[in-house]
């Protein structure tokens, strides 16, 4: 209720989507809390390390655009709560 009372576009937001795999269970209760649909907006390339300790600001931000993949179709003309 207090994340509710708090945003006030609430309307203008079509879906809520996690970041693969920690946000999952977040991302869902926030979807159920506003009442707005759920769905699995990006995938992740499991075969990607870990780019959190990579070093090298460059190296880390083009490993992370393999790491995760936007689902199109998903997220094409929509407003979105990433979790």
């Amino acid at each position: 209720k207090l994340i509710s009372k708090n945003m006030s576009n609430v309307s203008e937001i079509d879906v809520v989507i996690p970041v693969p795999e920690t946000s999952r269970i977040s991302a869902l209760h926030l979807a159920k809390v506003l009442d707005l649909p759920y769905e699995e907006g990006l995938t992740k390339n499991r075969y990607i390390g870990r780019t959190f300790i990579m070093s090298g600001k460059r190296s880390r931000a083009a490993t992370v655009r393999r790491k995760l993949s936007p689902v199109i179709s998903v997220l094409k003309g929509k407003n979105v709560i990433i979790v």
